[in-house]
């Protein structure tokens, strides 16, 4: 249930991210043209010395500016469904992890796993909340869980 969200929200930003760039490419492009045209037109000597001079440095500027609004706003070339994917088996290996970690990685671990920090109050540890990612995985595991139906009023279950 989480993964089609989050790939939705993936999609969503990727869009926007890349309606962005393209929008500044196209802005650099027409830039460059009317760098071309500028040196055209000095060719030509239609334009002056200082007015090319002045034209030409503020257009160097513009493209420039664009050039570095582009760098900031970079396309993401990753598959989220296999970032999402690498998440949730990696979720599945926890124990596995948590035995050959050194004590910085389950201190993050830990950090990842809890919204707030475990508290020990003797004999045991209580833990406060966890993260959204590990609640869903607790109610698929509960959902896929191979507790036998109980009789009742039902059909019995053939199987």
């Amino acid at each position: 249930m989480l993964k089609p969200i989050i790939l939705q929200v993936w999609d969503k930003n990727y869009h926007d991210i890349n309606s962005r760039r393209n929008i500044l490419l196209k802005k650099i492009s027409k830039l460059e043209a009317d760098k071309d045209k500028l040196i055209d037109m000095k060719k030509k000597d239609l334009l002056d010395d200082d007015d090319f001079k002045a034209s030409m440095q503020k257009t160097k500027q513009k493209i420039q500016q664009e050039k570095v609004i582009l760098l900031e706003a970079k396309a993401e070339k990753f598959n989220p469904k296999e970032a999402i994917d690498y998440v949730f088996n990696f979720i599945t290996d926890i124990p596995k992890f948590w035995t050959e970690a050194n004590t910085q990685q389950k201190i993050r671990l830990q950090g990842l796993i809890f919204t707030e920090r475990p508290v020990y109050l003797y004999p045991k540890f209580e833990t406060p909340k966890i993260s959204i990612v590990l609640k869903q995985k607790q109610t698929f595991e509960l959902e896929k869980s191979s507790t036998v139906a109980s009789r009742g009023v039902e059909p019995l279950l053939h199987g």
